[in-house]
């Protein structure tokens, strides 16, 4: 297997994506005969490592055999069971105490913008029992600009508006505690 190169995204250090890098790096080798099945078999591979999907679209997009419009339209029917699943994994690792593990299952949902509030919320939990402040409030503006998107496309869920001024609460309280949390 040839390894591809790795989006640049992965060395931002303000990417969560980027402490998990190393490991990320050694799984992301593509297959060499790319046909459907192959790139379906790496995608669920690399989906059940916590890889997003918005991350397996950009690095697919660097493949010059991939015609990366079709990828994305077979894995955008099968995202909401991938989310849901992952969702199911962080709960299940949260129940066993392998926090960082479902760290990694959550974030991915939020970075590709899971548009219910249950990864946001058990995020924003962990974070601010670690103390984790910045990214307790990182991941409460991703649901807000997620609530936001979905606001703005005029979803008909009443449930939205509400968890959005939530959210938004949340970051002002998460402000506070970061305020407070900083030694003078």
């Amino acid at each position: 297997m040839q390894k591809a190169p790795i989006p640049r995204e992965y060395y931002n250090f303000s990417n969560p994506w980027n402490l998990k890098r190393r490991a990320v790096d050694n799984h992301l080798s593509f297959p060499k005969t790319i046909n459907e099945k192959t790139l379906d078999e790496w995608s669920r591979k690399m989906i059940k490592l916590g890889v997003p999907v918005s991350v397996l679209r950009e690095h697919l997009s660097k493949q010059p055999d991939v015609r990366a419009t079709e990828y994305d339209m077979r894995l955008l029917v099968k995202l909401p069971g991938i989310m849901a699943e992952r969702n199911q994994k962080g709960k299940n690792f949260e129940r066993k105490g392998k926090i960082d593990e479902a760290i990694k299952m959550y974030e991915a949902n939020v970075t590709d913008r899971f548009n219910n509030n249950f990864p946001y919320d058990r995020l924003r939990i962990i974070y601010t029992n670690q103390q984790r402040y910045e990214d307790a409030i990182r991941v409460c503006h991703a649901f807000v600009d997620m609530a936001n998107t979905l606001l703005n496309a005029g979803t008909p869920r009443g449930d939205v508006l509400p968890k959005r001024d939530r959210y938004m609460n949340y970051i002002e309280r998460l402000e506070i505690a970061k305020n407070r949390s900083k030694p003078i």
